[in-house]
C-alpha cells in the first residue's frame, strides 16, 4: 500500500480531498501530512496552468504510531474545508479530532500537565488552548448529540414511574424526579 493512501485511510480523508505529501522526521518524531483538492482541469486544448495554492492551513492532530502528527491543508481560491476530524476552523491550533480528545480528557478530570504527557504536546500549547477555552475565545469540537426517544415513547413513562434504573448524581435532578414520581 502506498504511503499516501495509508495516511488518507488513517486520517479519514474522503474524496475529492487527497493526501499529496507525507513527511516523516525521525529526529523530531513528527509526521506531517499535506492534503489538497485536485486542481480543476482546463478544457481539452487549454494550456492554462492550475490555480496556485493561496493559503496553507496547519494544525496539530492526534498522534499516529507514537509520532506527533501535523496536518496541512492547501487551499486554492474557492476551496472549502470539509467538517472532518482532520480539519479545524480558522485560527485554531488543533484539529477537531484532537480538540474532541482534549475535551473528553478535561471532562474526565485531567489536568493540563496530564494532557501534555498523555498527548505528547507542549505544556505551553495545552495551557494556551485551555485558557482560550476558559475565556470563550476558542470553541471546542461539538459533542456527538445523543438521539432521544420521541416525546410519546413508553420509556418516559417508565422513567417517571421509577421502573427504569437510573444513576443520577445531580441532586437537583434527583429532587425533580422524586417530585414527578
Amino acid at each position: 500500500m502506498e504511503e499516501r493512501t495509508l495516511f488518507a485511510q488513517l486520517l479519514g480523508v474522503a474524496a475529492p480531498w487527497q493526501v499529496t505529501e507525507v513527511l516523516v522526521s525521525a529526529a523530531t518524531q513528527t509526521v506531517t501530512v499535506r492534503m489538497e483538492l485536485p486542481p480543476p482541469r482546463g478544457g481539452l486544448f487549454s494550456r492554462r496552468p492550475p490555480a496556485p495554492v493561496r493559503r496553507l492551513m496547519r494544525w496539530e492532530h492526534i498522534a499516529l504510531a507514537g509520532m506527533r502528527c501535523k496536518v496541512m491543508a492547501a487551499l486554492r481560491d474557492g476551496d472549502v474545508l470539509p467538517q472532518a476530524p482532520w480539519t479545524a476552523d480558522e485560527g485554531q491550533t488543533y484539529t477537531r479530532g484532537l480538540q474532541r480528545q482534549i475535551m473528553d480528557l478535561l471532562l474526565a478530570g485531567a489536568t493540563p500537565e496530564q494532557l501534555a504527557v498523555l498527548l505528547r504536546l507542549p505544556f505551553a500549547d495545552i495551557w494556551r488552548y485551555k485558557f482560550r477555552l476558559d475565556q470563550g475565545q476558542a470553541r471546542p469540537a461539538p459533542l456527538a448529540t445523543p438521539q432521544l426517544p420521541p416525546a410519546g415513547a413508553a420509556v418516559w413513562t417508565a422513567l417517571l414511574l421509577g421502573r427504569v434504573p437510573l444513576d443520577v448524581r445531580a441532586l437537583g435532578l434527583r429532587l425533580l424526579l422524586a417530585k414527578l414520581q
